[in-house]
């Protein structure tokens, strides 16, 4: 059985954003900051290829899912949050909310994600931070709940007043965001800062008191739909990344408290559902393919439940027809990881399955389930 102290740590988060709103610059600073790729370089440090990525945070496993922004993508973006158990929203502080975005957010919504919105380009001229946090609100028809209120703007703009934890936290300019300063919270800000933290507590813990308390109820209240945290930042000056990969840590849900997958008997249409651990029948969906320059054809998928064992003959409930798995691959950003196996909550790279295709499911023979059914699929079983 997956070890509950192991699929609590995992953390498989998709990142939505309309074009151009720093989507690919927001994903490679997180991972050059949980230092598994190359260093930074003055733009960016690294090509992302993939379409999951997983990286390290405070003893954590957290896997970034890459979402189409363009709505032409529709299928693939449905599909990519599909997979995933939480999500980060960009909103660009200068544009606000756009089309792409809500169109995003309505697919979330669709699956009751969990959310955090990250206000990006705080640092560009015309950022404006209250006006996103009342687009969260206005557009996205969300509760926002702000967790940090930004240290200047524009050009002005230095760090954030962290209202959790009643610090200030500034970004050096070298080496390149890498390291913060913390500071107390400016005397001219203090009691903007004051009266924020105390709108904060009052929203999700009047009762509560003391840190760990506060971060508990902030949780509680994102995986019951009830509120969305919103911090400021800007990616590609690396500035406020830190204290957004530890609200995805913090806040944001793992495998087995999002709950089980639900899936669809091909021959009879019954719906039943089956747990987020090893021990339950193996349901591996695929999201995504692609052609890596290194490791050839590839199927993105995600372990719902049980064990994908490296080279296992399995079936392609879909198609009904068997395939076997020649490697269980997980990208580290630059780096492709050959794994053994890969358990419940694993986001995965699958090489050999020649015939799969995005939105089958892989199962084993005699537990054959739909992820992702269709109407045409039932009926060909059952004819």
């Amino acid at each position: 059985m997956t070890s509950p102290a192991h699929i609590g740590t995992i953390r498989n988060i998709a990142v939505l954003a309309h074009v151009d709103a720093g989507r690919t610059t927001t994903t490679e600073r997180i991972l050059a900051l949980a230092e598994r790729s190359r260093v930074v370089g003055e733009d960016h440090g690294i090509t992302l290829t993939a379409a999951a990525t997983t990286c390290g945070w405070r003893g954590h496993s957290v896997t970034i899912i890459d979402v189409p922004s363009s709505l032409v993508h529709g299928t693939d973006a449905a599909r990519a949050i599909q997979v995933a158990d939480g999500a980060v929203a960009l909103i660009d502080a200068e544009s606000g909310v756009e089309s792409q975005l809500e169109a995003l957010w309505r697919l979330a919504d669709d699956r009751a994600l969990a959310r955090i919105v990250f206000v990006n380009k705080m640092d560009r001229v015309g950022a404006d931070f209250g006006a996103a946090v009342e687009a969260v609100r206005s557009k996205l028809k969300a509760v926002p709940l702000v967790l940090a209120l930004p240290l200047g703007q524009g050009s002005d703009f230095i760090g954030i007043i962290d209202l959790v934890r009643e610090r200030a936290l500034t970004w050096k300019a070298m080496p390149f965001g890498a390291a913060f300063a913390e500071e107390p919270i400016p005397a001219d800000r203090l009691l903007e800062a004051q009266q924020a933290r105390a709108a904060l507590v009052e929203a999700v813990a009047p009762a509560l008191a003391g840190t760990a308390g506060l971060v508990a109820a902030i949780r509680a209240a994102v995986a019951a739909g009830a509120v969305v945290p919103v911090l400021p930042g800007s990616a590609f000056r690396n500035k406020g990344m830190q204290p957004l990969l530890d609200a995805i840590v913090d806040y944001l849900p793992s495998p087995d408290q999002v709950g089980a997958v639900e899936v669809q008997d091909p021959v009879t249409g019954s719906f039943s559902s089956r747990a987020a651990n090893d021990d339950a029948p193996l349901t591996v969906f695929a999201f995504r393919s692609g052609l890596d320059p290194i490791a050839g054809p590839l199927v993105f998928a995600r372990v719902f439940s049980g064990v994908l064992e490296q080279g296992a003959e399995i079936a392609n409930a879909t198609t009904g027809r068997a395939t076997r798995v020649s490697r269980v691959l997980r990208f580290e950003a630059s780096d492709r990881v050959e794994l053994a196996r890969a358990t419940a909550g694993d986001i995965v790279a699958l090489d050999g399955l020649d015939e799969a295709r995005p939105g089958d499911t892989l199962t084993k023979a005699g537990q054959l389930a739909l992820v992702e059914p269709t109407t045409e699929q039932i009926r060909s079983r059952s004819a």
